[in-house]
């Protein structure tokens, strides 16, 4: 068999196996994406703080997880660009951060796919400035309103020493 002749059979073999590899991957075996909105019981949101104390000027890690708890892989979509977003709050309830009352978001669609039992995190870094000293409330939060809220953890901003 001519070197030509063996390429070109090759070609066709590889050709017919990305086809059977491609069939394969559409033959309707895919798991079907549940929507769900945020707020919905297949939802879960949680808030992590590293450290809970610190002093203005330095910072502290949020992380913020959003788990999907049910059986079925979901889509939760939102309005805007804001999907997973932190607020912090007097204990009074006051928002102090986002300032002006929310997130400013683009206005284009966004989601996120979570398969079974699968989580996805954001992390954002606060220093804490700009406020008094004192103890706050951190919460996770979905969407650009804030409507939706993991439970709060407590945060201590203690005053930076005056200068030298």
């Amino acid at each position: 068999m001519s070197g030509a002749r063996r390429l070109v059979q090759g070609v066709a073999l590889a050709c017919a196996m990305g086809a059977a590899i491609l069939i394969a991957a559409c033959s309707g075996t895919e798991v079907p994406i549940e929507p769900v909105t945020p707020g919905s019981p297949a939802l879960e949101i949680s808030v992590n703080l590293s450290p809970t104390t610190f002093q203005q000027g330095d910072s502290t890690r949020i992380t913020v997880t959003l788990r999907n708890v049910s059986s079925r892989a979901v889509r939760v979509s939102f309005a805007t660009t804001c999907t997973i977003v932190y607020a912090i709050r007097t204990p009074s309830g006051a928002l102090v951060v986002p300032g002006g009352g929310g997130w400013q978001c683009d206005p284009f669609e966004s989601r996120i796919d979570l398969g079974r039992l699968e989580a996805t995190q954001r992390i954002f870094v606060w220093r804490g400035e700009g406020i008094p000293a004192g103890s706050y409330v951190v919460y996770g939060a979905l969407g650009q309103d804030l409507a939706v809220v993991s439970p709060g953890v407590g945060v201590t901003v203690t005053a930076a020493p005056p200068p030298p």
